[in-house]
């Protein structure tokens, strides 16, 4: 199993996806509400974890179907390492450290907070995007390869 795991990384993002499903009903009854202007959405937290857990199968499947077409396992595990990294401090800034440990409430009340918090909202957004590029990079080193290889 190990030797499998080592062979091809990316069988990690399954079974962190079945671990994270799995602890979405931890959360079951817990939700996030948001207010913008004069409308209330409520968003359960375990859809917040399904949608992680279908980003992480998602990935799964595009390894799956493009694994021969890759570059370097190094290049694999780099990925999966910072998504593993990546998910779990995204889920603590969100869960375990509630948004006051930032500002205090009042400071969210003014565009200066909204702004600060909009800045750490875009922060995520961009390393989390950054890091997909690793695969992108992966693929497209591996097929240039393979295209070399052949002439």
């Amino acid at each position: 199993m190990i030797k499998k795991i080592q062979a091809r990384p990316y069988h990690l993002l399954l079974l962190i996806a079945i671990i994270v499903f799995a602890a979405s009903f931890c959360f079951y009854y817990d939700q996030i509400d948001i207010h913008l202007h004069d409308t209330y959405f409520v968003i359960p937290v375990p859809f917040i974890f399904w949608v992680f857990t279908l980003f992480l199968l998602l990935l799964w499947g595009l390894y799956h179907l493009t694994f021969r077409f890759l570059l370097s396992n190094g290049l694999i595990w780099l990925h999966m390492v910072s998504v593993f990294i990546f998910v779990p401090l995204t889920m603590y800034i969100y869960e375990v450290l509630p948004l006051y440990s930032f500002a205090t409430p009042y400071e969210f009340s003014t565009w200066e907070g909204v702004q600060r918090l909009w800045h750490i909202q875009a922060l995520i957004a961009m390393t989390f995007g950054g890091l997909q590029i690793l695969y992108l990079f992966n693929l497209v080193g591996g097929v240039i390869k393979i295209v070399v290889k052949s002439k």
